[in-house]
């Protein structure tokens, strides 16, 4: 399809029965291809029977330069090892994008090396894109599904909420810079890594100010050569996060919570070192020290400071919600004693929803 609105399915409020899209008397099917829409909406919708890669290489919808795209509450299965992605998302100019929200999917599958969401760019785009409390599992937990989620050349957005199991690739940036809070992420059995930064990518784990766009994830990684976060050429920003990282089957000196290479202008920026208190480390389940190595492209060590650790509650007890338009709102937890938020990028306009106990804000940019 090419132009227009597409939608399918309905708010799980309008309580209907769920739409089916699989292949004709239980026949394989090349899914949805969907080219410069205006809108996409699918709503509790159930993907099934796509044919499989190198047949077809091919996902169960692939959505070309739509400009809203809100895909919530539907379901992308696979039968085991057929190698198929869920979702793909692609974007060839700036022009071409307004809001993209991926919220409380199902993904199943055992895809081989497809993702099983996928949201690519021909060019560094900046974009609000929400990917949140979607779960993504392979069949057994353990069957070691290459990838989850693969962001390339997309900014602005969060991941957030997300329950990812059993995949080899947890998250993988490749020049992108994100928000990632709340995700839980138990990797496969075979040497995998939670979150992969690759090509001047940043990743956010940690609070701006003292509202926690990032922070609060748990990874835990299996194998001898298992990394929780690893870079090549990148960054993830840390410091007062809570996160938790832990190690299954650690080998010392292969198996790392924090490993890979920096970007020379952060190592400059830093002068070598740079905080990352209050996270959680740990190997088979119990609190240690940290394992991390980190260095420069020239192979000069980097060093974070992770004390002191904190492995206790969650602190967080604030709220706000943001009105993003067209009935989507995205909650940001605060620490306990709110602030004025302030930002040289824009303003927040907020009110009480006394009937949900949130504070519902509106950005005004400047």
């Amino acid at each position: 399809m090419t132009g227009g609105d597409f939608r399918s399915g309905s708010t799980p409020s309008e309580n209907t029965a769920p739409v089916y899209l699989k292949g004709k008397n239980g026949n394989p099917w090349r899914g949805l291809y969907l080219s410069g829409c205006k809108e996409v909406e699918i709503f509790t919708t159930c993907f099934e029977n796509i044919l499989p890669y190198p047949v077809d290489s091919t996902y169960a919808a692939q959505l070309i330069d739509c400009e809203y795209v809100n895909i919530s509450n539907s379901s992308f299965l696979a039968e085991p090892d057929v190698k198929t992605g869920g979702l793909l998302i692609n974007y060839t100019s700036e022009s071409n994008v307004k809001e993209v929200y991926i919220n409380y999917n199902h993904f199943q599958m055992d895809a081989g090396d497809m993702p099983a969401l996928s949201v690519v760019t021909s060019g560094y785009i900046t974009f609000p894109l929400i990917i949140e409390n979607n779960e993504f599992e392979s069949y057994s937990g353990n069957d070691n599904s290459a990838n989850a989620i693969l962001l390339s050349g997309v900014a602005g957005g969060v991941i957030k909420d997300n329950i990812i199991t059993g995949y080899n690739n947890g998250i993988i940036l490749i020049w992108s810079a994100m928000d990632l809070y709340g995700n839980i992420i138990t990797g496969g059995d075979e040497d995998s890594k939670g979150v992969i930064s690759c090509a001047l990518s940043y990743s956010n784990l940690a609070p701006n100010g003292f509202v926690y766009t990032g922070g609060y994830n748990s990874v835990s990684c299996e194998g001898e050569n298992a990394k929780c976060l690893e870079f090549d050429n990148s960054y993830s920003y840390l410091n007062d996060g809570y996160n938790i990282f832990n190690l299954n089957g650690y080998d010392p000196g292969n198996a790392f919570h924090i490993a890979g290479t920096i970007p020379d202008l952060i190592y400059d920026e830093y002068g070598g070192e740079a905080d990352a208190i209050n996270n959680c480390f740990r190997i088979s389940n119990i609190d240690t020290n940290a394992a991390a190595n980190v260095e420069r492209l020239d192979e000069e060590p980097f060093n974070f400071i992770f004390t002191p650790y904190y492995c206790g509650e969650n602190l967080l007890e604030g709220m706000i919600a943001f009105d993003l338009g067209n009935g989507m709102y995205d909650t940001i937890y605060t620490e306990p004693e709110e602030a004025a938020v302030q930002s040289p990028m824009f303003n927040f306009q907020c009110s009480m929803d006394n009937q949900r106990h949130l504070k519902i804000c509106q950005i005004q940019f400047l």
